[in-house]
Formats: C-alpha cells, structure tokens, sequence
C-alpha cells in the first residue's frame, strides 16, 4: 500500500482508497471478468440535480422492484473491479450476485459509505448463507 491509501477487506471485496492510477497497476493482472466504471465526471446522473440525490439510490427505480446494474461474463466467483467506486452499488450489486468485488475511491467520505454498504450486504449474505438474488 502506498502512503495515504487505506485498504479494507470486506467479505468477498476488497476495496481501496486512493488514485485508481496509483492502484490498477499493483492489482493482479488478467484476473478481472468485468471492469465497471461510472467515472466522476458524470456520477451516473444526466442531470445536475439528480447529482444531488441520495447516492445509494442511483440503481433504484419506483414501482415493487429494486433494479441494480447485473453482469455478464464468468458468473458466480468471477470478479469485477470498479476505478471509481464512489458509494459502492456496483460492489453491492456483485457480492449480491455471488462474484468477488475491487474498489477504489480516493475521496474518504464515499469510501466510508462504500465499505459500510459492502459490510452490511455482507452481514445479509452470511445470514442467509447465499447471493441477495440467488
């Protein structure tokens, strides 16, 4: 680990802060099945005002059913990697669907939210003793 990045290990992620540019190049190389970025520039909203919302409910639509994103490729174990992880739906929505999760975040505030959503999906999952969906 580099000077001022923190680490944390949460049930089947691991999640850094720090410069994604800093951190990519010591990850192991060809393990990813997926890389999911919503880079900062846009936080996921096409609008200035839904920037301001809530940033757990990005994947969240009205009506019965809680949509987040869902992936292709290697499946249960696989492994996908966010560069900008901000509050970590992407790292919820793969320890919900049985895949290993990297994140990185350089700015504390997300990574604190982040590793707290990670740890509370993981606390579920073992209760339950499988995928949220699964």
């Amino acid at each position: 680990m580099m000077s001022g990045e923190e680490y944390a290990e949460v049930g089947d992620a691991r999640i850094f802060r720090g410069d994604c540019l800093a951190v990519l190049p010591r990850l192991e190389k060809g393990k990813a099945s997926a890389v999911i970025t919503d880079p900062p520039y846009c936080s996921g909203a096409a609008t200035a005002g839904a920037r301001t919302a809530d940033p757990t409910k990005k994947y969240v639509q009205t009506g019965t059913r809680l949509q987040r994103p869902s992936f292709a490729g290697d499946g249960k174990g696989g492994l996908v990697i966010d560069p900008f992880m901000g509050s970590g739906t992407t790292g919820v929505a793969a320890l919900a669907e049985g895949r290993r999760f990297i994140g990185i975040e350089q700015t504390e505030a997300y990574f604190t939210i982040s590793r707290d959503r990670l740890l509370a999906v993981s606390v579920e999952l073992d209760k339950v003793g499988k995928p949220v969906g699964g």
